[in-house]
């Protein structure tokens, strides 16, 4: 619980995923996380006193089984964020604090964990706009 995860990329897991090759045509229905944002990411996550987690992010209206099998995370918005930044051509990266788990689901669990689980992922965001400062990662 409380986990911090950096969405490397974002797929949806209960869409027909042909809609997302056939317009606008993708080669896979994956949005992938903007590199330089990344390895901001990546430097950022040095400095932290705790663990910071890299992988893909899984998106959806319903819990459905099977989830994607190398998802880090599962949500209802990474997705569709990372759609919308794809089709305006703005760099995207997503940053996730888990807020409830399987044994612990549901909107009760988000309810009494969300606070924190917010300002875990605010830490980050902060740790990464610190290294913006004197960095050239994102000029260009």
């Amino acid at each position: 619980m409380f986990d911090t995860v950096v969405c490397t990329a974002a797929v949806f897991h209960d869409t027909d995923n042909e809609i997302y090759t056939d317009f606008p045509i993708l080669d896979e229905p994956v949005f992938y996380t903007d590199k330089r944002l990344l390895t901001l990411a990546q430097k950022a996550a040095g400095r932290m006193e705790r663990e910071i987690y890299f992988g893909p992010a899984t998106t959806g209206d319903r819990y459905v089984e099977p989830i994607h099998p190398e998802a880090f995370c599962i949500d209802m918005e990474t997705a569709a964020a990372a759609h919308a930044c794809y089709l305006n051509r703005v760099p995207f990266v997503a940053i996730r604090s888990v807020s409830d788990k399987d044994k612990e689901a549901g909107q009760e669990a988000i309810n009494r964990n969300y606070d924190k689980a917010a300002y875990q992922s605010y830490r980050f965001v902060c740790s990464m706009l610190e290294e913006l400062e004197g960095d050239s990662v994102l000029e260009n």
